[in-house]
C-alpha cells in the first residue's frame, strides 16, 4: 500500500504469522518464509482486550505514523461497528448482525461468536487487514509509516529499527501468547542488505590487506615494509 501523506517508509505489524529463517544461507535465491502462528487466537477475552488497545498504544509513539490521517485499525473499526449496530432499529441493522453477532455491542464479545462476526464485518467492509479461512481469523495486519527513508544514513535507519524492536519487546511482555506479533518494512530489508554488503566489503578489504602484507614480508623479510605496504593499501 502507499501512504497518502509523506511520513517516510511504510511498514506492517502482523498478528498470526511468524518469520522463520528457512532459507539456505549458501543459496541467495532461497528466501525465508512466513508461517502461521499456531498460538494465534484473537477470540479469547484476553486477546480481544489486548488487540483493542494495541493501536492507540502503538501510534502514540513518535516513531510510528498512521498510514492515512483517518486510518483506524481493523479491530477498532469492528468494535465501533458493533456499538453502532447494537443501537440501530432492527430494520436498519446489517442483515445478518443479529444471527451472526448475537447482538454484541462491543469487544470483548463472546468467544464463540467472535470469528464469524469479525469475518462477516470484514466482508461487509472489504477490509484488507483481516485474513481468514476455514471460519477463523488467521492474520491481522496493522499498516503504518516510519520516519525512516532509504536515503537516510544507515545508522539513522538502524536507530529507527531499534525503536520498533524495543516497542515490540516491551509490548509482547503484556500480550497474551495468542496475540503475539512482529513488524516488517522494506526499509528494514534495505538496511539489512546494506549492513551485510558493508560487512562483506570490509572483510574482503582486510583479507586483501593481510595477504598483501604477508607477500611483502615473505619477499622482503621486513615487518616495517609489510606495515607500510598494508597502510598504503588501506
Amino acid at each position: 500500500f502507499l501512504l497518502d501523506f509523506p511520513t517516510g517508509t511504510s511498514f506492517g505489524v502482523y498478528f498470526g504469522v511468524s518469520a522463520q529463517d528457512t532459507g539456505d544461507r549458501n543459496n541467495p535465491a532461497t528466501l525465508s518464509t512466513l508461517e502461521l502462528d499456531g498460538n494465534f487466537d484473537p477470540s479469547t477475552n484476553e486477546a480481544q482486550t489486548y488487540l483493542l488497545d494495541f493501536c492507540d498504544r502503538f501510534f502514540e509513539k513518535p516513531f510510528a505514523y498512521k498510514s492515512s490521517r483517518d486510518y483506524s485499525c481493523s479491530v477498532n473499526r469492528f468494535d465501533e461497528w458493533l456499538g453502532v449496530q447494537s443501537l440501530l432499529p432492527l430494520e436498519d441493522k446489517a442483515p445478518e448482525y443479529n444471527s451472526i453477532c448475537k447482538g454484541a455491542g462491543s469487544m470483548p464479545m463472546p468467544e464463540k461468536d467472535f470469528h464469524s462476526c469479525f469475518i462477516y464485518w470484514s466482508k461487509l467492509e472489504s477490509d484488507t487487514g483481516v485474513l481468514h479461512w476455514d471460519g477463523k481469523v488467521r492474520i491481522l495486519i496493522v499498516h503504518g509509516g516510519t520516519r525512516g527513508r532509504v536515503v537516510m544514513p544507515l545508522e539513522e535507519i538502524l536507530n529507527e529499527w531499534e525503536l520498533f524492536e524495543a516497542f515490540q519487546e516491551d509490548d509482547l511482555q503484556r500480550a497474551p501468547i495468542e496475540a503475539s506479533f512482529f513488524h516488517s518494512s522494506s526499509l528494514w530489508w534495505a538496511a539489512d542488505t546494506f549492513t551485510v554488503m558493508q560487512s562483506t566489503g570490509l572483510s574482503s578489504l582486510y583479507i586483501s590487506i593481510a595477504f598483501a602484507a604477508l607477500v611483502v614480508f615473505i619477499s622482503s623479510g621486513s615487518f616495517v615494509c609489510s606495515f607500510i605496504s598494508a597502510l598504503s593499501i588501506y
